[in-house]
Protein backbone atom coordinates (compact mmCIF):
# COMPACT_ATOMS: atom_id res chain seq x y z
CA UNK A 1 0.00 0.00 0.00
CA UNK A 2 1.27 3.61 -0.43
CA UNK A 3 2.42 5.87 2.03
CA UNK A 4 -0.90 7.78 3.85
CA UNK A 5 -0.74 11.35 5.03
CA UNK A 6 -3.36 11.73 7.48
CA UNK A 7 -4.34 15.08 8.98
CA UNK A 8 -7.08 15.66 11.52
CA UNK A 9 -9.38 18.25 11.83
CA UNK A 10 -7.67 21.75 12.22
CA UNK A 11 -4.04 20.48 12.48
CA UNK A 12 -2.96 21.51 8.65
CA UNK A 13 -4.02 24.97 9.01
CA UNK A 14 -4.03 25.94 12.42
CA UNK A 15 -4.16 29.91 12.17
CA UNK A 16 -7.50 28.95 10.11
CA UNK A 17 -8.50 27.57 13.52
CA UNK A 18 -7.78 30.20 15.35
CA UNK A 19 -9.86 32.49 13.52
CA UNK A 20 -12.35 30.60 13.52
CA UNK A 21 -12.53 30.39 16.83
CA UNK A 22 -12.25 33.80 17.73
CA UNK A 23 -15.16 34.47 14.53
CA UNK A 24 -17.39 32.04 16.74
CA UNK A 25 -16.77 33.83 20.31
CA UNK A 26 -17.48 37.13 18.60
CA UNK A 27 -20.70 36.11 17.62
CA UNK A 28 -21.33 34.35 21.29
CA UNK A 29 -21.13 38.05 22.78
CA UNK A 30 -22.35 40.40 19.78
CA UNK A 31 -25.11 38.38 18.78
CA UNK A 32 -26.03 35.81 21.83
CA UNK A 33 -29.21 35.18 20.74
CA UNK A 34 -28.35 34.00 16.78
CA UNK A 35 -25.89 32.28 18.08
CA UNK A 36 -27.71 29.92 20.73
CA UNK A 37 -30.43 29.67 17.92
CA UNK A 38 -27.73 27.83 16.05
CA UNK A 39 -26.25 25.88 18.76
CA UNK A 40 -29.79 24.54 19.08
CA UNK A 41 -30.44 23.80 15.59
CA UNK A 42 -27.28 21.99 15.85
CA UNK A 43 -28.02 19.65 18.40
CA UNK A 44 -24.50 19.11 19.11
CA UNK A 45 -21.81 21.09 20.39
CA UNK A 46 -18.81 21.41 18.08
CA UNK A 47 -16.65 18.63 19.95
CA UNK A 48 -19.09 16.26 19.37
CA UNK A 49 -19.35 17.27 15.60
CA UNK A 50 -15.85 17.02 15.18
CA UNK A 51 -15.43 13.23 16.47
CA UNK A 52 -18.69 12.75 14.09
CA UNK A 53 -16.31 14.13 11.05
CA UNK A 54 -13.63 12.19 12.76
CA UNK A 55 -15.34 9.36 12.62
CA UNK A 56 -16.38 9.67 8.98
CA UNK A 57 -12.54 10.30 8.24
CA UNK A 58 -11.56 7.19 9.39
CA UNK A 59 -14.53 5.31 8.13
CA UNK A 60 -13.05 6.56 4.42
CA UNK A 61 -9.36 6.23 5.06
CA UNK A 62 -10.23 2.61 5.61
CA UNK A 63 -12.15 2.11 2.82
CA UNK A 64 -9.49 4.03 0.51
CA UNK A 65 -6.66 1.75 1.81
CA UNK A 66 -8.67 -1.24 1.18
CA UNK A 67 -8.45 -0.18 -2.39
CA UNK A 68 -4.77 0.94 -2.28
CA UNK A 69 -5.61 4.01 -3.24
CA UNK A 70 -2.48 6.95 -2.08
CA UNK A 71 -4.32 9.60 -0.83
CA UNK A 72 -4.81 13.03 1.96
CA UNK A 73 -7.87 13.35 3.95
CA UNK A 74 -8.64 16.55 5.81
CA UNK A 75 -12.33 17.50 7.65
CA UNK A 76 -14.07 20.34 9.43
CA UNK A 77 -17.08 21.05 11.36
CA UNK A 78 -18.71 24.17 9.89
CA UNK A 79 -18.09 27.23 12.37
CA UNK A 80 -20.88 28.53 14.11
CA UNK A 81 -20.11 31.84 12.71
CA UNK A 82 -19.93 30.53 8.91
CA UNK A 83 -23.55 29.09 9.42
CA UNK A 84 -24.55 32.55 10.57
CA UNK A 85 -23.19 34.12 7.32
CA UNK A 86 -24.69 31.80 5.19
CA UNK A 87 -28.05 32.24 6.67
CA UNK A 88 -27.34 35.96 6.66
CA UNK A 89 -27.38 35.86 3.33
CA UNK A 90 -30.41 34.26 2.50
CA UNK A 91 -30.06 30.56 3.15
CA UNK A 92 -32.35 28.48 4.94
CA UNK A 93 -31.05 26.41 8.00
CA UNK A 94 -32.14 23.14 5.62
CA UNK A 95 -30.60 24.17 2.77
CA UNK A 96 -27.06 23.88 4.32
CA UNK A 97 -25.90 20.54 3.04
CA UNK A 98 -21.81 21.09 4.40
CA UNK A 99 -22.20 21.44 8.21
CA UNK A 100 -19.77 18.59 7.81
CA UNK A 101 -17.30 18.01 5.29
CA UNK A 102 -14.59 16.79 3.99
CA UNK A 103 -11.66 16.49 1.62
CA UNK A 104 -9.73 13.94 -0.34
CA UNK A 105 -6.16 14.60 -2.19
CA UNK A 106 -5.06 12.06 -4.42
CA UNK A 107 -2.75 11.62 -7.24
CA UNK A 108 -4.53 11.83 -10.32
CA UNK A 109 -7.22 12.78 -12.25
CA UNK A 110 -8.77 9.59 -12.76
CA UNK A 111 -8.13 8.59 -8.90
CA UNK A 112 -10.51 11.43 -8.34
CA UNK A 113 -13.53 10.12 -9.90
CA UNK A 114 -12.16 6.46 -8.57
CA UNK A 115 -12.65 7.60 -4.99
CA UNK A 116 -15.86 8.88 -6.08
CA UNK A 117 -17.15 5.41 -7.30
CA UNK A 118 -15.94 3.75 -4.01
CA UNK A 119 -17.85 6.09 -1.29
CA UNK A 120 -21.06 6.05 -3.27
CA UNK A 121 -20.42 2.17 -3.37
CA UNK A 122 -20.69 2.34 0.25
CA UNK A 123 -22.58 6.24 1.63
CA UNK A 124 -25.48 6.92 -0.55
CA UNK A 125 -25.24 10.22 -2.40
CA UNK A 126 -27.77 13.20 -1.92
CA UNK A 127 -30.03 13.70 -5.59
CA UNK A 128 -29.04 16.84 -7.46
CA UNK A 129 -25.59 17.60 -4.81
CA UNK A 130 -23.04 16.08 -7.56
CA UNK A 131 -20.85 18.79 -9.42
CA UNK A 132 -17.88 17.50 -11.67
CA UNK A 133 -15.56 20.56 -11.81
CA UNK A 134 -13.08 18.94 -13.41
CA UNK A 135 -14.37 18.08 -16.77
CA UNK A 136 -15.90 21.56 -16.67
CA UNK A 137 -13.32 23.80 -14.55
CA UNK A 138 -14.57 26.87 -13.24
CA UNK A 139 -12.88 30.12 -15.13
CA UNK A 140 -10.64 30.76 -12.44
CA UNK A 141 -8.91 27.34 -12.87
CA UNK A 142 -10.82 25.59 -9.89
CA UNK A 143 -11.58 21.96 -9.81
CA UNK A 144 -12.68 19.47 -8.05
CA UNK A 145 -15.47 17.13 -7.57
CA UNK A 146 -17.90 17.88 -5.11
CA UNK A 147 -21.28 14.73 -3.71
CA UNK A 148 -22.73 15.04 -0.45
CA UNK A 149 -23.69 11.47 0.93
CA UNK A 150 -25.47 10.33 3.92
CA UNK A 151 -22.92 9.46 6.54
CA UNK A 152 -21.79 8.09 9.62
CA UNK A 153 -24.71 8.19 11.77
CA UNK A 154 -27.38 9.58 9.07
CA UNK A 155 -25.34 12.79 9.20
CA UNK A 156 -24.76 14.89 5.42
CA UNK A 157 -21.15 15.27 4.60
CA UNK A 158 -20.16 17.58 1.78
CA UNK A 159 -16.75 15.50 0.50
CA UNK A 160 -14.67 17.24 -1.91
CA UNK A 161 -12.15 15.48 -4.14
CA UNK A 162 -9.30 16.68 -5.94
CA UNK A 163 -5.58 16.33 -6.96
CA UNK A 164 -2.82 17.88 -4.71
CA UNK A 165 -2.25 20.25 -7.84
CA UNK A 166 -5.70 21.34 -8.20
CA UNK A 167 -5.74 21.86 -4.26
CA UNK A 168 -2.95 23.96 -4.21
CA UNK A 169 -4.58 26.32 -7.21
CA UNK A 170 -8.18 26.12 -4.75
CA UNK A 171 -6.25 27.09 -2.08
CA UNK A 172 -3.43 29.79 -3.56
CA UNK A 173 -4.58 31.18 -6.16
CA UNK A 174 -3.78 30.65 -9.79
CA UNK A 175 -0.05 31.95 -9.75
CA UNK A 176 0.35 28.90 -7.29
CA UNK A 177 -0.42 26.68 -10.84
CA UNK A 178 2.89 27.39 -12.11
CA UNK A 179 4.84 27.06 -8.91
CA UNK A 180 3.57 23.78 -8.44
CA UNK A 181 4.22 22.67 -11.78
CA UNK A 182 7.97 23.15 -11.43
CA UNK A 183 8.19 20.80 -8.88
CA UNK A 184 6.69 18.37 -11.06
CA UNK A 185 8.38 15.82 -13.24
CA UNK A 186 9.60 17.55 -16.34
CA UNK A 187 8.33 14.35 -18.28
CA UNK A 188 5.33 14.92 -18.00
CA UNK A 189 2.85 14.18 -21.08
CA UNK A 190 2.34 16.88 -23.75
CA UNK A 191 -1.54 16.59 -23.64
CA UNK A 192 -1.21 17.63 -19.93
CA UNK A 193 0.78 20.21 -20.46
CA UNK A 194 -1.51 21.22 -23.21
CA UNK A 195 -4.64 20.90 -21.18
CA UNK A 196 -2.97 23.34 -18.12
CA UNK A 197 -2.21 25.53 -20.89
CA UNK A 198 -5.68 26.70 -22.57
CA UNK A 199 -7.10 26.88 -18.88
CA UNK A 200 -4.57 29.41 -17.90
CA UNK A 201 -5.60 30.83 -21.50
CA UNK A 202 -9.36 30.69 -20.83
CA UNK A 203 -9.09 32.78 -17.62
CA UNK A 204 -7.31 35.09 -18.74
CA UNK A 205 -8.77 35.58 -21.98
CA UNK A 206 -12.08 36.19 -20.27
CA UNK A 207 -10.26 38.79 -18.04
CA UNK A 208 -9.59 40.26 -21.58
CA UNK A 209 -12.81 40.30 -23.14
CA UNK A 210 -14.20 42.10 -20.08
CA UNK A 211 -11.42 44.52 -20.41
CA UNK A 212 -12.41 45.20 -24.03
CA UNK A 213 -16.05 45.38 -23.14
CA UNK A 214 -14.61 49.48 -21.67
CA UNK A 215 -16.89 49.03 -18.47
CA UNK A 216 -16.63 50.98 -15.64
CA UNK A 217 -14.17 50.02 -12.45
CA UNK A 218 -17.31 49.20 -10.08
CA UNK A 219 -18.62 47.20 -13.40
CA UNK A 220 -15.27 45.21 -13.73
CA UNK A 221 -14.76 44.36 -10.70
CA UNK A 222 -18.57 42.84 -10.22
CA UNK A 223 -18.33 40.94 -13.14
CA UNK A 224 -15.14 39.56 -12.17
CA UNK A 225 -16.42 38.97 -8.67
CA UNK A 226 -19.61 37.85 -9.76
CA UNK A 227 -19.42 35.70 -13.27
CA UNK A 228 -15.22 34.64 -13.53
CA UNK A 229 -14.74 33.67 -9.85
CA UNK A 230 -18.31 32.94 -8.49
CA UNK A 231 -20.63 29.47 -8.43
CA UNK A 232 -21.60 29.53 -12.26
CA UNK A 233 -23.10 27.11 -14.45
CA UNK A 234 -22.29 25.15 -17.19
CA UNK A 235 -24.39 24.67 -20.54
CA UNK A 236 -23.61 22.36 -23.88
CA UNK A 237 -24.42 23.92 -27.66
CA UNK A 238 -25.69 21.05 -29.68
CA UNK A 239 -22.13 19.38 -30.41
CA UNK A 240 -21.24 20.06 -26.96
CA UNK A 241 -19.23 22.82 -26.63
CA UNK A 242 -19.35 23.90 -22.60
CA UNK A 243 -20.71 28.01 -22.12
CA UNK A 244 -19.96 28.61 -18.41
CA UNK A 245 -22.87 31.42 -17.62
CA UNK A 246 -23.81 33.18 -14.10
CA UNK A 247 -26.44 31.47 -12.12
CA UNK A 248 -29.98 32.09 -13.80
CA UNK A 249 -28.46 32.75 -16.53
CA UNK A 250 -31.22 33.43 -19.61
CA UNK A 251 -31.15 31.80 -23.42
CA UNK A 252 -30.11 35.13 -24.22
CA UNK A 253 -27.18 35.39 -22.46
CA UNK A 254 -25.96 31.94 -24.05
CA UNK A 255 -27.01 33.50 -26.98
CA UNK A 256 -24.15 36.41 -26.75
CA UNK A 257 -21.86 34.33 -25.02
CA UNK A 258 -21.44 32.07 -28.33
CA UNK A 259 -20.91 35.69 -30.12
CA UNK A 260 -22.67 39.18 -30.09
CA UNK A 261 -24.06 38.32 -33.89
CA UNK A 262 -25.69 35.53 -32.58
CA UNK A 263 -27.23 37.31 -29.71
CA UNK A 264 -28.74 40.09 -32.02
CA UNK A 265 -30.26 38.34 -34.53
CA UNK A 266 -31.47 35.44 -31.66
CA UNK A 267 -35.59 34.74 -32.11
CA UNK A 268 -36.16 32.11 -29.42
CA UNK A 269 -34.37 28.57 -28.05
CA UNK A 270 -34.69 25.45 -27.57
CA UNK A 271 -33.41 23.58 -24.15
CA UNK A 272 -33.16 19.63 -23.71
CA UNK A 273 -35.54 19.37 -26.86
CA UNK A 274 -38.17 21.65 -25.59
CA UNK A 275 -38.98 25.23 -26.19
CA UNK A 276 -38.41 27.84 -24.04
CA UNK A 277 -39.16 31.50 -23.62
CA UNK A 278 -36.58 34.13 -23.72
CA UNK A 279 -36.50 34.70 -19.91
CA UNK A 280 -36.27 30.94 -19.42
CA UNK A 281 -33.54 30.39 -16.70
CA UNK A 282 -30.90 28.11 -17.87
CA UNK A 283 -29.78 25.28 -15.52
CA UNK A 284 -26.56 22.90 -14.58
CA UNK A 285 -26.39 20.55 -18.19
CA UNK A 286 -29.17 22.07 -20.24
CA UNK A 287 -28.38 21.66 -23.61
CA UNK A 288 -29.17 24.67 -25.64
CA UNK A 289 -30.05 25.66 -29.42
CA UNK A 290 -30.41 29.17 -30.22
CA UNK A 291 -32.74 30.29 -33.14
CA UNK A 292 -31.98 33.13 -35.01
CA UNK A 293 -32.95 35.15 -37.54
CA UNK A 294 -30.96 37.55 -39.68
CA UNK A 295 -33.02 40.35 -39.95
CA UNK A 296 -34.00 40.22 -36.28
CA UNK A 297 -32.74 42.90 -33.83
CA UNK A 298 -32.57 43.12 -30.33
CA UNK A 299 -35.65 44.87 -27.94
CA UNK A 300 -34.50 46.57 -25.23
CA UNK A 301 -36.64 44.75 -22.61
CA UNK A 302 -34.14 42.34 -23.08
CA UNK A 303 -31.45 44.55 -20.77
CA UNK A 304 -34.18 43.58 -17.89
CA UNK A 305 -33.80 39.74 -19.00
CA UNK A 306 -30.78 38.90 -18.89
CA UNK A 307 -28.39 38.23 -16.01
CA UNK A 308 -24.83 38.79 -17.51
CA UNK A 309 -23.55 42.49 -16.76
CA UNK A 310 -21.31 41.85 -20.23
CA UNK A 311 -25.02 41.02 -22.31
CA UNK A 312 -26.57 43.95 -20.96
CA UNK A 313 -24.00 46.23 -21.92
CA UNK A 314 -24.01 44.78 -25.26
CA UNK A 315 -27.46 45.45 -25.54
CA UNK A 316 -27.19 48.71 -24.01
CA UNK A 317 -24.27 49.66 -27.23
CA UNK A 318 -26.65 48.39 -29.38
CA UNK A 319 -29.18 50.40 -29.15
CA UNK A 320 -26.44 53.68 -28.12
CA UNK A 321 -25.61 52.97 -32.17
CA UNK A 322 -28.56 53.04 -33.42
CA UNK A 323 -29.93 55.92 -31.57
CA UNK A 324 -26.15 57.65 -32.68
CA UNK A 325 -26.70 57.11 -36.70
CA UNK A 326 -30.07 58.67 -36.50
CA UNK A 327 -28.39 61.85 -34.19
CA UNK A 328 -25.97 62.32 -37.12
CA UNK A 329 -27.70 62.44 -40.03
CA UNK A 330 -30.04 64.44 -38.20
CA UNK A 331 -27.41 67.21 -37.72
CA UNK A 332 -26.16 66.72 -40.80
CA UNK A 333 -29.77 67.37 -42.35
CA UNK A 334 -30.50 70.54 -39.96
CA UNK A 335 -26.82 71.96 -40.33
CA UNK A 336 -27.17 71.74 -44.55
CA UNK A 337 -30.73 73.26 -43.79
CA UNK A 338 -29.35 76.21 -42.32
CA UNK A 339 -26.67 77.09 -44.65
CA UNK A 340 -28.71 76.86 -47.64
CA UNK A 341 -31.18 79.55 -45.56
CA UNK A 342 -28.32 81.60 -44.92
CA UNK A 343 -27.03 81.05 -48.64
CA UNK A 344 -23.84 79.90 -47.76
CA UNK A 345 -21.56 77.05 -48.89
CA UNK A 346 -21.00 74.14 -47.06
CA UNK A 347 -17.14 73.23 -48.53
CA UNK A 348 -16.82 77.23 -47.55
CA UNK A 349 -18.10 77.81 -44.12
CA UNK A 350 -16.43 73.74 -43.90
CA UNK A 351 -12.87 73.98 -45.04
CA UNK A 352 -10.26 72.18 -43.71
CA UNK A 353 -8.56 75.37 -41.98
CA UNK A 354 -12.30 76.79 -40.85
CA UNK A 355 -13.38 73.37 -39.91
CA UNK A 356 -9.97 72.81 -37.16
CA UNK A 357 -11.13 76.06 -35.69
CA UNK A 358 -14.76 74.77 -35.00
CA UNK A 359 -13.85 71.99 -33.57
CA UNK A 360 -10.91 73.53 -31.45
CA UNK A 361 -14.16 75.99 -30.55
CA UNK A 362 -16.20 73.65 -29.33
CA UNK A 363 -13.54 71.23 -28.10
CA UNK A 364 -14.76 67.98 -30.84
CA UNK A 365 -12.68 66.00 -32.66
CA UNK A 366 -14.70 64.94 -36.24
CA UNK A 367 -16.75 66.58 -37.85
CA UNK A 368 -19.08 63.72 -37.15
CA UNK A 369 -19.31 64.47 -33.81
CA UNK A 370 -20.73 68.24 -34.61
CA UNK A 371 -23.32 66.41 -36.32
CA UNK A 372 -24.25 64.67 -33.71
CA UNK A 373 -23.87 67.17 -30.99
CA UNK A 374 -26.45 69.45 -33.10
CA UNK A 375 -28.70 66.05 -33.97
CA UNK A 376 -29.45 65.57 -30.33
CA UNK A 377 -29.65 69.20 -29.67
CA UNK A 378 -26.82 69.48 -27.33
CA UNK A 379 -25.33 72.14 -29.79
CA UNK A 380 -27.64 74.73 -32.14
CA UNK A 381 -26.82 75.08 -36.02
CA UNK A 382 -26.69 78.59 -35.65
CA UNK A 383 -23.86 78.31 -32.84
CA UNK A 384 -21.71 75.99 -35.68
CA UNK A 385 -21.90 78.38 -38.80
CA UNK A 386 -21.20 81.71 -36.44
CA UNK A 387 -18.04 80.45 -35.49
CA UNK A 388 -17.32 81.12 -38.85
CA UNK A 389 -19.97 83.57 -40.74
CA UNK A 390 -19.60 86.10 -37.36
CA UNK A 391 -21.45 89.02 -39.53
CA UNK A 392 -24.93 87.12 -40.48
CA UNK A 393 -27.60 87.85 -37.75
CA UNK A 394 -30.71 85.83 -38.25
CA UNK A 395 -33.81 87.61 -39.47
CA UNK A 396 -36.33 85.22 -38.98
CA UNK A 397 -39.95 85.36 -40.52
CA UNK A 398 -43.08 84.82 -38.34
CA UNK A 399 -43.43 81.69 -37.17
CA UNK A 400 -47.11 79.80 -38.56
CA UNK A 401 -49.63 80.45 -35.87
CA UNK A 402 -53.40 78.79 -36.69
CA UNK A 403 -55.39 81.66 -34.89
CA UNK A 404 -59.17 80.69 -34.09
CA UNK A 405 -60.47 83.59 -32.65
CA UNK A 406 -61.59 87.08 -34.07
CA UNK A 407 -59.41 88.38 -31.12
CA UNK A 408 -56.25 90.24 -33.28
CA UNK A 409 -54.22 90.84 -29.81
CA UNK A 410 -50.39 89.62 -29.34
CA UNK A 411 -50.24 86.28 -27.76
CA UNK A 412 -46.72 87.77 -25.96
CA UNK A 413 -46.64 90.71 -23.66
CA UNK A 414 -43.35 92.59 -23.32
CA UNK A 415 -42.67 94.61 -20.34
CA UNK A 416 -43.21 98.13 -20.43
CA UNK A 417 -43.88 98.49 -24.09
CA UNK A 418 -46.55 98.24 -25.76
CA UNK A 419 -48.29 97.36 -29.49
CA UNK A 420 -44.57 95.92 -30.47
CA UNK A 421 -43.71 93.39 -33.36
CA UNK A 422 -43.13 89.67 -31.72
CA UNK A 423 -42.27 87.09 -33.56
CA UNK A 424 -41.80 83.71 -32.34
CA UNK A 425 -38.38 82.20 -32.93
CA UNK A 426 -37.76 79.29 -35.04
CA UNK A 427 -34.61 77.68 -33.22
CA UNK A 428 -36.76 76.91 -30.26
CA UNK A 429 -40.42 77.03 -31.34
CA UNK A 430 -41.86 78.55 -27.90
CA UNK A 431 -45.39 76.87 -26.54
CA UNK A 432 -47.53 78.56 -24.49
CA UNK A 433 -46.44 77.22 -21.20
CA UNK A 434 -42.77 77.41 -21.97
CA UNK A 435 -40.65 79.73 -20.10
CA UNK A 436 -39.69 82.11 -22.08
CA UNK A 437 -37.24 85.69 -22.80
CA UNK A 438 -37.68 88.51 -25.49
CA UNK A 439 -34.81 89.82 -27.78
CA UNK A 440 -34.92 92.95 -29.54
CA UNK A 441 -33.63 92.33 -33.43
CA UNK A 442 -32.53 95.02 -35.43
CA UNK A 443 -35.57 95.65 -37.44
CA UNK A 444 -37.48 93.44 -37.02
CA UNK A 445 -39.01 93.78 -33.19
CA UNK A 446 -38.55 90.99 -30.38
CA UNK A 447 -38.05 87.88 -31.03
CA UNK A 448 -39.19 85.29 -28.78
CA UNK A 449 -37.18 82.24 -27.09
CA UNK A 450 -37.28 80.02 -24.70
CA UNK A 451 -35.02 80.88 -21.72
CA UNK A 452 -32.58 77.67 -22.51
CA UNK A 453 -32.94 78.43 -26.22
CA UNK A 454 -28.93 77.85 -27.83
CA UNK A 455 -29.09 81.21 -29.82
CA UNK A 456 -29.44 83.12 -26.85
CA UNK A 457 -27.96 81.83 -23.74
CA UNK A 458 -24.79 83.45 -23.95
CA UNK A 459 -26.66 87.02 -24.69
CA UNK A 460 -27.24 89.40 -22.16
CA UNK A 461 -27.61 92.83 -24.52
CA UNK A 462 -30.99 93.55 -26.08
CA UNK A 463 -32.41 91.23 -23.33
CA UNK A 464 -36.12 92.19 -22.48
CA UNK A 465 -38.68 90.24 -20.19
CA UNK A 466 -41.81 88.98 -21.83
CA UNK A 467 -44.73 86.53 -21.17
CA UNK A 468 -47.86 85.05 -22.31
CA UNK A 469 -51.06 86.28 -23.25
CA UNK A 470 -53.14 84.32 -20.79
CA UNK A 471 -56.00 85.26 -22.88
CA UNK A 472 -54.56 83.91 -25.78
CA UNK A 473 -56.25 81.27 -28.28
CA UNK A 474 -54.05 80.12 -30.39
CA UNK A 475 -52.26 77.01 -31.57
CA UNK A 476 -48.18 76.37 -31.66
CA UNK A 477 -46.12 74.53 -34.39
CA UNK A 478 -43.66 72.03 -32.68
CA UNK A 479 -41.97 68.90 -34.01
CA UNK A 480 -41.77 65.47 -32.12
CA UNK A 481 -38.98 62.83 -32.94
CA UNK A 482 -40.86 59.32 -31.91
CA UNK A 483 -37.89 56.25 -32.59
CA UNK A 484 -39.89 53.12 -32.93
CA UNK A 485 -38.23 49.63 -32.10
CA UNK A 486 -40.01 47.51 -35.09
CA UNK A 487 -39.40 48.15 -39.06
CA UNK A 488 -43.15 47.67 -39.23
CA UNK A 489 -44.77 51.22 -40.53
CA UNK A 490 -46.52 52.71 -37.25
CA UNK A 491 -47.47 56.04 -39.34
CA UNK A 492 -51.15 55.23 -38.85
CA UNK A 493 -50.97 54.46 -35.28
CA UNK A 494 -49.00 57.86 -34.47
CA UNK A 495 -51.77 59.63 -36.31
CA UNK A 496 -55.00 57.96 -34.11
CA UNK A 497 -52.77 58.12 -30.88
CA UNK A 498 -52.17 62.18 -31.05
CA UNK A 499 -55.62 63.32 -33.07
CA UNK A 500 -57.24 65.54 -30.82
CA UNK A 501 -60.27 68.08 -31.50
CA UNK A 502 -57.93 70.91 -30.45
CA UNK A 503 -54.78 69.11 -32.12
CA UNK A 504 -53.71 70.06 -35.34
CA UNK A 505 -51.19 67.62 -37.55
CA UNK A 506 -49.03 69.59 -39.72
CA UNK A 507 -47.16 66.89 -41.33
CA UNK A 508 -45.42 63.56 -40.63
CA UNK A 509 -41.87 61.62 -42.72
CA UNK A 510 -40.30 58.38 -41.62
CA UNK A 511 -36.64 58.18 -41.43
CA UNK A 512 -35.10 54.26 -41.18
CA UNK A 513 -31.69 53.57 -40.07
CA UNK A 514 -30.15 50.47 -38.75
CA UNK A 515 -33.28 48.21 -37.14
CA UNK A 516 -35.01 51.46 -35.89
CA UNK A 517 -37.26 53.91 -37.84
CA UNK A 518 -38.01 57.37 -36.52
CA UNK A 519 -41.11 59.43 -37.68
CA UNK A 520 -40.90 63.53 -37.61
CA UNK A 521 -44.01 64.88 -36.47
CA UNK A 522 -45.18 68.36 -36.74
CA UNK A 523 -48.44 69.30 -34.98
CA UNK A 524 -49.85 72.77 -33.55
CA UNK A 525 -51.20 72.79 -30.12
CA UNK A 526 -52.20 74.72 -27.58
CA UNK A 527 -49.79 74.33 -24.65
CA UNK A 528 -46.71 72.78 -23.75
CA UNK A 529 -48.68 70.77 -20.83
CA UNK A 530 -51.03 69.35 -23.79
CA UNK A 531 -47.86 68.80 -25.64
CA UNK A 532 -46.25 66.81 -22.24
CA UNK A 533 -49.63 64.57 -21.99
CA UNK A 534 -49.67 63.55 -25.87
CA UNK A 535 -46.04 62.73 -25.59
CA UNK A 536 -46.84 60.83 -22.00
CA UNK A 537 -49.61 58.46 -24.10
CA UNK A 538 -47.10 57.97 -27.29
CA UNK A 539 -44.37 56.37 -25.15
CA UNK A 540 -46.88 53.89 -23.24
CA UNK A 541 -47.34 52.23 -27.47
CA UNK A 542 -45.35 48.87 -27.31
CA UNK A 543 -43.55 50.24 -30.45
CA UNK A 544 -42.46 52.94 -29.19
CA UNK A 545 -38.78 53.79 -27.31
CA UNK A 546 -38.51 57.27 -27.39
CA UNK A 547 -40.25 60.52 -27.77
CA UNK A 548 -38.20 64.12 -28.20
CA UNK A 549 -39.07 67.70 -28.78
CA UNK A 550 -36.95 68.66 -31.31
CA UNK A 551 -35.41 72.22 -31.01
CA UNK A 552 -33.47 73.19 -34.01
Amino acid sequence: MKHLKYSPIGDHLGIHKIKSELEDLSLRYLKKDVFYDIVERLNKTKVEREYTVREMMQSVTDLLNEHNIHHEILGRAKSIYSIYKKLNKGKKFTEIFDLSALRILVDTPQDCYMVLGIIHSKYRPMPKRFKDYIAMPKTNMYQSLHTTVFGIGGYLFEIQIRTYEMDEIAENGIASHWAYKEKKDVNATKSAMQTSTEQKLQFFKSIIDLKNEKLSSEDFVNVVRDEVLNNNIYCFTPKGDVIELPKDATPIDFAYKIHTKVGETTTGAIVNNNIVTLDYKLQDGDIVKIITNKSSTPSQEWINIVKSTTTKNKIKAFFAKSEKEVYIERGKDTLEKELRKRKLAFNTIFSPENLKTILTTLKLDTLEDIYLNVGNNKIAPNSVINIIDKIYEEKEPPKKVFVESKDKETDIIVSGIDKVKVNLANCCNPIYGDEIIGYITKGNGISIHRVNCHNIETIENRIVDVKWNNDTNKKYLCELLITSNTLDDHIVDIIQKVTKPDVTIDGIKTMSKTNVVVYNLSLYVRSVEQLNILIFNLEKESFITKVERVFK
